[in-house]
Formats: C-alpha cells, structure tokens, sequence
C-alpha cells in the first residue's frame, strides 16, 4: 500500500512539473507581438516597390529565356561536343542580367515590398497558424508598448538584409543635386526601366553599360533617388524622365522599335558585324561609333579620314593617354556595334581572339568582346 502512495505521488509530481514547463513555453510566445509585427510589416510597404517588382519579373523572364537557349545549343554540355563560340558571351550576359534582378529585388525589399519582406511576412503566419489559432488578441501593457515584450527573443528569426551600398555606381555631384544618385537605364522607345549595377568609372562607361544591354534601339542613363519614383528621374543632361514623349509608354502598349534584337538576328550575324568594326591598334583596341564609322569607309576615304581629322579630342584620348582610357590597356576592351563610348574594363581571359590585317599590310591578334549582342529564341518585342 506503501509503494502504491509513492507511485502515485511521482506521477503526480511529473504530470504537475510537465504542466508547468509546457506553459512556461506557451507563455513564452507572444502572439500579439507576431500579430502587430504582422501588421507593421503589411502597413509599411511603400508602392513604388510594385515598379522594382514588375521590372524585376521581365528582367527573370528574359533571364529564363536566355538560359532555355543557353542550353539548348549545347552550352552545358560536358562531353566531346564542341561548345559554340557564343557560349562565354552569352554566360557573361547571363551573369549581368542575374547581377540587375539582385539590384531590383533588393531595392523593392528596401520600399518594404520585396522578396524579403514576403518571407518575413510568411514566417510570421506560419507561426501565427502554429501556436496562436486559439489564443485571442490582448491589448499590450504600457510597458510592453514603451520597451516591448520581454519574449522578444522567441520571435521568428528576423532574416539578414542584404547590403547593396557597396555596389552601386557612385553619380557625379550633379546629378545626385537634380535627379538623385541612383543610375537607371531608360529605353527611349517605350520609357522602360531598370537599375544600373556598378561600380562604373564615370557616367561615360555607365551609358555605355546601359546602350549595350539593349544595343538595337536607343537608351538612355537616367539618375533617380533611392526609393524614389521614375518620373523625379533626371538624365546627365538635366532632362527629365516625364518630359520624355515615351515615358511610361510600356506600361499602355507594346512598342515594336522598342526591340533590344533585331527582328531575325543571330548571333554569328552581330559577331560578324563586330569583327567588321576591328583596327587593330597595339595589342588592344578601342571602337568608337566615329571609329566605326572610320573603318566602315574605303581604304582610300579613311585615309584621307584620318588626315583631316588627325587632331581631334577623341583620337588624341585614345592614343595619349591611356590611363584615362579604361579600355586602352591591358585588361579591356569591350567592344560592340551599339556602343558609343569606351568599352568596359574586362579580363584578358575573356572575349574571342581573331586574326586581322594590320594598315602595314602585317596580322595581328585582337580580341572580340560583344557579350551584350545575344540572340534569344523569343520575338524580338517582348521586355
């Protein structure tokens, strides 16, 4: 009888210290927390975060389709199959176009309405869902709404906000005073847009990364403020995105010049019409669009080209002062039919070496880099 009494007072005892401990845990969830961080989060959201949102879906389409085409000429292959020679420009690409969907995701996460925010807002359901279905809302205690609730640290952890300060493109004092320090890429067609990665040396090599994302109809580099909206946007000149005929086009209608590809081009085409534009200079070279001209004229044309205009400010650039070129050394020389300033720093690793004549009548290896020019198996017209 003896043993029977402390048996059942064990049991007892347990089942009384389990009860405790469970609503120990129980009361260490505060449910009316969740709920007002919930809210919080749902009030906050700014709505221009819609426009990084929309942006950032047809920047993943286009990133979606260049990847189907990626792999279907063999790109990802890994046995004897010889790769095309538009692989690496087009992994380039990819890379850049994965590099603007970042850019877009974390600013519409810093208006509050990004993929980051979505996630938190699911945690906080989530939790919600599992342990406060059947605990009523209470109103929190005047201390509770000065210093908060003393359960704080049993809040779904709060996820990391990615920094992006460091990569942006640092703008000139100018146009951080009118349009903000922000650099978009405007196409001029339809008033579409979208955020610039960097860091870029100067607004020349900025507009040019910009012309040669969308290389078959014309763009524009366009500054506008963090968090801010489009029509605020000024361009280096001064003029501004509102005042433009086409802004915001792309938002009522499909613009067919508003195209990034010519209707029907390849890729060998645009490489072909790459090399066209090739004089080799030194071991590396840098194609201007007066260049372009230059070299798309007779033998006997350009050079008489050359000798009237054998003083200008842009050949002197390209000659004399390297240093000032970032394209003029070494590690350079991006080069492209669309593009209009100097072309973009790159490794000497990359681009496609091809053998040309040289004006002494000589040959010389010289590297093509037009990662830009990519063809995609989709209408032209489409964002």
């Amino acid at each position: 009888m003896a043993a029977h009494s402390r048996l059942f007072g064990i049991l007892t005892f347990l089942a009384i210290t389990t009860a405790g401990v469970g609503g120990a845990a129980a009361q260490a969830i505060d449910c009316s927390a969740y709920r007002a961080e919930l809210n919080g989060l749902s009030r906050g959201v700014d709505p221009r975060a819609q426009e990084y949102l929309v942006a950032a879906q047809r920047q993943r389409g286009e990133l979606d389709r260049t990847r189907a085409y990626f792999n279907q000429i063999g790109c990802t292959r890994t046995d004897n199959f010889r790769t095309p020679g538009e692989c690496a420009p087009l992994r380039a690409h990819m890379q850049q176009m994965q590099s603007n969907l970042n850019e877009m995701l974390a600013y519409a996460d810093r208006l509050g309405g990004g993929p980051r925010n979505q996630a938190r807002r699911r945690q906080l359901q989530a939790a919600l869902d599992r342990h406060c279905a059947n605990v009523p809302e209470r109103p929190r205690g005047f201390f509770e709404r000065i210093f908060g609730s003393p359960q704080e640290s049993d809040y779904p952890p709060e996820m990391p906000q990615a920094d992006v300060s460091n990569a942006l493109p640092e703008a000139p004092r100018e146009e951080r005073a009118s349009g903000g320090s922000q650099p978009v890429c405007v196409r001029l067609a339809d008033g579409f847009f979208f955020p610039l990665g960097g860091p870029f040396q100067g607004v020349a090599q900025a507009q040019q990364v910009c012309q040669a994302q969308c290389p078959a109809t014309r763009t524009e580099l366009f500054f506008m403020s963090q968090g801010g909206t489009i029509e605020r946007a000024q361009s280096a000149s001064g003029v501004p995105y509102s005042s433009l005929p086409n802004a915001r086009a792309y938002q009522k209608r499909l613009v067919p010049e508003a195209a990034c590809l010519q209707q029907g081009e390849t890729w060998e085409h645009a490489l072909q019409a790459a090399q066209s534009l090739i004089a080799p200079q030194e071991s590396d070279i840098v194609v201007t669009a007066e260049k372009a001209r230059e070299l798309s004229r007779p033998a006997g044309a350009r050079s008489a080209s050359r000798v009237s205009q054998a003083d200008t400010a842009a050949d002197a650039e390209d000659i004399a002062d390297a240093a000032a070129v970032p394209t003029a050394g070494g590690e350079s020389a991006g080069i492209g039919p669309g593009l209009t300033d100097a072309g973009a720093t790159i490794s000497r690793r990359e681009g496609m070496l091809i053998s040309a004549t040289s004006p002494d009548g000589g040959r010389r290896n010289v590297r093509v880099v037009a990662p830009y020019l990519i063809p995609t198996p989709e209408t032209p017209h489409r964002n």
